[in-house]
């Protein structure tokens, strides 16, 4: 953001972006107008135990050039049983292309909902949950437990939505994030 000329920004983090948005909130408190988190993924250490058997098969497949097998594991595993089929063509090669980005993820130190750090963020910084209402767990346990966490937080739920809900809801998803943004513009 220095380099932009940016001081203070709104940061909107989805899925494993999540993770990358709790990091920026907690390291640069004094910078961030707000936080914006939509089915963040973290967990956890329950969850993330839990969550390893699948991830583990998709890279199975991914890692000896079963990319297709892969892709399909890993997108029903966090948006439910099915749903790749159902995926239109650019969609597909989008997961394709950024499959990769599953080997990285890991290496990855995960964010875990544990931390100590994350109590009482919520009256520091304006914070929006986001949850799908069609969501596998482990999402909407973990959106829950965030906003029991941060009581002072934003709770919206995108009925009929899953995981994806940002392509297969755009008009709602904008709508809450703009708002909340809207709603919480310093200076």
């Amino acid at each position: 953001m220095d380099h932009l000329g940016i001081d203070k920004f709104h940061v909107l983090g989805h899925s494993r972006g999540g993770g990358v948005a709790m990091q920026l909130a907690l390291n640069f408190q004094d910078r961030i107008q707000s936080l914006i988190l939509a089915d963040p993924g973290i967990r956890t250490k329950k969850q993330l135990t839990e969550g390893l058997a699948g991830r583990r098969e998709s890279l199975k497949y991914i890692v000896t050039g079963e990319v297709e097998k892969g892709a399909q594991i890993f997108v029903d595993l966090v948006s439910g049983a099915g749903t790749y089929e159902k995926m239109v063509p650019w969609f597909k090669e989008m997961v394709h292309d950024n499959v990769h980005t599953l080997l990285v993820q890991k290496i990855e130190p995960p964010f875990l909902i544990e931390d100590k750090n994350l109590e009482g963020l919520d009256n520091l910084i304006p914070i929006c949950l986001i949850g799908g209402g069609a969501s596998p767990e482990p999402f909407p346990s973990i959106v829950k437990e965030l906003h029991d966490m941060w009581s002072a937080s934003e709770y919206h739920t995108i009925e009929q939505a899953s995981h994806g809900m940002n392509l297969s809801h755009p008009h709602m998803f904008n709508e809450i994030v703009a708002n909340h943004v809207n709603k919480n513009k310093k200076g």
